[in-house]
């Protein structure tokens, strides 16, 4: 899976470092824009952003796609 979420782990700011589960940690992020992949690569990104060690994932939500005219949502294909 590309799990690795927490379950019962502890995370905790330390004087000079993050700490999880007691352990330094440090935080690699990257982001992604699901909606400008398509989402039969969502999986495939994913994936590669954790082979290269990223461990927190940042994205955007594109509100102006979800709701176009106001009181009208979608989320359905790429939106979903």
């Amino acid at each position: 899976t590309l799990g690795g979420g927490m379950q019962g782990g502890s995370f905790t700011v330390g004087e000079s470092a993050f700490l999880l589960d007691g352990s330094p940690f440090r935080i690699v992020g990257g982001a992604m824009h699901y909606f400008r992949i398509h989402p039969l690569y969502w999986r495939d990104r994913l994936r590669k952003m954790k082979l290269m060690g990223i461990n927190t994932l940042d994205t955007y939500i594109a509100w102006n796609l979800h709701e176009p005219k106001p009181g009208e949502f979608k989320f359905d294909d790429w939106l979903d």
